[in-house]
Parts: C-alpha cells; structure tokens; sequence
C-alpha cells in the first residue's frame, strides 16, 4: 500500500522532534511491503525529512491538498494515489 504520513501532530511533536516509535513504526511498514509518503498542507518538508534523517524511509514528499482533494493530487503532482492517509488532527 502507498502509505501518506502528514507531519504536523502526526509525526513531528509541536518542537519538531520526531515522535515516539515514528522509525520503528516506518521500518515495519516497509517490512511489510508498503511504502512511505510525506505530505503537508504547509508546504514541502523535504529540509524537517532530512534534519530527522528519514530519508531513506521515503518514497516521496507532497503537498497535501487541504480542498479539493481529487483536483489537488492532480496540481501538486501526487504520485502514486494514496491507499491510506495518516493524520493527527490536534484540537
């Protein structure tokens, strides 16, 4: 599966740390066959990808569409179609 992780609350805390067990949950993944996407309404985070270096974890970094979903994949080039979209809202 093509697996899109979000960054803000998901993976990274609110300081910008990697959270807990983010590796060894990437590793098992890929273990399993799947692979791993970063996505972010914010921007590209290529540069936070490669401070925590997880980028050899990644198969690709997006843009997330915020709305209008199906047309936003098209206009941020997001390739492959996600399968499964991992996203903490923080409230």
């Amino acid at each position: 599966m093509n697996i899109y992780f979000d960054c803000d609350y998901t993976i990274l805390a609110m300081d910008g740390s990697l959270r807990p067990d983010t590796r060894e949950v990437f590793d098992r993944l890929i273990d399993d066959g799947h692979q791993i996407f970063i996505w972010s309404g914010v921007g590209l985070r290529t540069s936070d990808m490669s401070r925590l270096d997880l980028e050899d974890m990644i198969s690709g970094i997006f843009v997330k569409p915020i709305k209008d979903f199906e047309e936003g994949l098209t206009r941020f080039g997001v390739k492959p179609r996600p399968d499964f979209v991992i996203e903490i809202i923080a409230k």
